[in-house]
């Protein structure tokens, strides 16, 4: 009895067979009829099998086509079939009950593909390849020291980030800040962090004029910038808010 292998879930088997004279010799077989049982059950099925007598015109070499996806109810992964000729005749002799070879389903190839009909992709000197997408333990530490990662050069968009320790400004980074443009008015200075950096730039370096009542702050280009008033009454002097 010959092992014809074992196989995918839905894959299809075929095989060949000899039918024989009483003297030894290839003899057409007739009215053959050729079922599979599932281990050592009484479970059998015809369910996707064709028998073929004399395949490709030669007397007495038959072909048997099985066709698992038919039945995937009975053709089962983890199982190992039987090929039975239930009935059959070789020159008017009764061959019924006639073992013709077994095979499994997924019973025995310790390492198998997901999908069928893949193959292992592995280098001419052993190596298999890596799926990064398709890791057993993605949330296990992986120590990539000997590994080249590729340099981040892509646009990212960086999320909320929960974590504010570590972060430092660099002489460099601050240098980098372009100044900031001229002010119309202090209100324009309130409306961002740099409006209100340049507007104290203003404050200490434009020109600032005072009065008995008013103080005023230029920009510039010589233009008014902001507006205090001012009073003094000898005991307290008072700047008001600009505006």
């Amino acid at each position: 009895m010959a092992n014809h292998g074992d196989y995918n879930a839905l894959g299809t088997v075929d095989f060949n067979f000899t039918s024989l004279s009483t003297g030894g010799s290839p003899f057409a077989l007739a009215n053959g009829t050729v079922n599979v049982y599932r281990t050592t059950s009484l479970s059998e099925s015809a369910a996707g099998v064709t028998l073929t007598p004399d395949f490709d015109g030669r007397t007495g070499l038959n072909h048997v086509h099985i066709e698992t996806g038919v039945d995937p109810v009975f053709y089962t992964p983890g199982n190992d079939y039987s090929v039975i000729l239930i009935v059959g005749q070789i020159a008017g002799i009764a061959v019924d009950s006639y073992v013709l070879g077994d095979f499994s389903i997924g019973n025995r190839s310790p390492l198998r593909p997901t999908s069928a009909g893949r193959t292992l992709d592995v280098s001419a000197s052993g190596e298999a390849g890596v799926d990064w997408n398709n890791i057993g333990a993605p949330s296990t530490t992986v120590n990539l020291s000997g590994t080249t990662v590729k340099a981040v050069t892509d646009a990212l968009t960086v999320g909320t980030n929960t974590d504010k320790t570590g972060y430092a400004l660099s002489s460099t980074g601050l240098d980098a800040v372009g100044a900031p443009a001229d002010l119309a008015n202090d209100a324009a200075g309130r409306a961002s962090f740099v409006g209100m950096f340049r507007a104290l730039f203003n404050r200490f370096y434009d020109e600032v004029r005072q009065t008995a009542t008013t103080q005023t702050v230029r920009n510039d280009a010589a233009t008014v910038h902001s507006t205090m008033a001012v009073s003094d009454d000898s005991v307290t002097q008072i700047k008001g808010k600009s505006s």
